[in-house]
């Protein structure tokens, strides 16, 4: 089961994300609801995204191409800047930066 949760810094426009677990269909569904709603009350292209993955798992292969559709609307969006702090696992990192460089999302990893 995958977990999440979303926090608008707005003292340094950052729009903090934590993400834990394994994600189905239904927790990306739910995910973006959430994220949606938060996204309406800020101005995308003053704010950095930053994504805290520490606990987050490898995904399935069938949850890569949702995971590429998460990185495509965030590269859409325009945020000031996609901040993506992994964690040490290195299979997770390869993951994600895979992901992210095929969808080409410029990004930081922290």
């Amino acid at each position: 089961m995958g977990i999440y949760n979303i926090t608008n810094q707005k003292s340094n426009k950052n729009l903090s994300i934590k993400l834990g677990g394994v994600f189905s269909p239904a927790d990306v569904e739910n995910f973006m609801k959430d994220f949606k709603k938060e996204l309406i009350t800020i101005n995308p292209i003053e704010y950095d995204i930053t994504f805290d993955s520490n606990e987050l798992q490898v995904s399935p292969q069938e949850m890569l191409p949702l995971l590429e559709n998460c990185f495509h609307m965030y590269k859409e969006i325009g945020f000031k800047k996609v901040n993506i702090n992994i964690g040490n696992s290195p299979i997770l990192k390869m993951q994600i930066k895979r992901v992210a460089n095929k969808i080409g999302l410029n990004f930081e990893i922290l």
